[in-house]
């Protein structure tokens, strides 16, 4: 589920759960400036299924750009998710709150694990009702516990296997392209298919509008100069190159 234990994101806010704190990765519309999703948000096919994204593994700039998640394989995941049965685990230490060995109990919920600090580990917690009536919170992953075994699926949405990041493989920054320092670009997209109108009139005002790229970021997006001096992060994908640019060097 690309949730990955100890790993966090607060760079960013989700545009759609609004978490700031978000554990694996994020995900960042190709076609919105400034549109993130985390990835419950975006497993779930939150924002226009017809944009690329792409995936921020980390804070150091690790990405990587995925298809559309119209055009791509989606495939349903089922595990200790919501409605599942389960029994005591082999981290069991509840005595028999369970109502005693071989006692069945139905999770209800999924919960994060925060500590007093205010870190925390996302979706390591299961809230299970026992037959006996009982309900309370177990470790499904925290610290590598899990108190609870599955003996029967819950639904637990869908993933795009061709989204996820492949382990010690070597991962390159996006390219700007034939775009450089100096060029004039617009950006190119359609509105009908946000499903966002805050965000929808936010990019309509920059559609009327010609920038000038002002740097090439490291991550191979662009910063981009409008009209009235605000600088606004556009990636290549979404920028269309004007004829007429004026190449000059800028400092951000």
């Amino acid at each position: 589920m690309l949730l990955y234990e100890g790993r966090s994101y607060s760079k960013h806010r989700c545009h759609v759960c609004r978490k700031k704190r978000v554990y694996g990765v994020m995900w960042r519309c190709l076609h919105c400036p400034e549109y993130y999703l985390c990835s419950v948000c975006y497993l779930a096919n939150h924002h226009c299924s017809l944009h690329r994204f792409t995936c921020l593994l980390d804070r150091d700039g690790m990405q990587f750009r995925v298809l559309a998640r119209a055009d791509s394989r989606r495939i349903p995941v089922s595990g200790l998710f919501y409605g599942a049965e389960v029994v005591r685990g082999t981290d069991w230490r509840w005595n028999d709150q369970d109502g005693g060995v071989g006692r069945t109990g139905k999770v209800v919920e999924v919960l994060d694990w925060s500590n007093e600090g205010g870190s925390g580990y996302e979706r390591s917690v299961v809230l299970v009702t026992w037959e006996n009536g009982n309900k309370k919170k177990y470790r499904a992953g925290h610290r590598g516990k899990v108190d609870v075994r599955c003996i029967a699926p819950g639904s637990g949405g869908f993933y795009y296997p061709e989204h996820l990041p492949v382990l010690c493989q070597a991962v390159k920054p996006p390219s700007s392209g034939d775009i450089v320092t100096g060029d004039r670009i617009k950006c190119e997209v359609n509105l009908a298919e946000l499903d966002d109108p805050e965000m929808a009139e936010k990019i309509g005002l920059m559609l009327d509008h010609v920038g000038t790229v002002n740097v090439l970021l490291e991550n191979g997006e662009l910063l981009v100069r409008y009209p009235g001096n605000s600088l606004v992060q556009v990636n290549p994908a979404a920028a269309k190159k004007l004829e007429g640019g004026i190449h000059h060097h800028s400092v951000y």
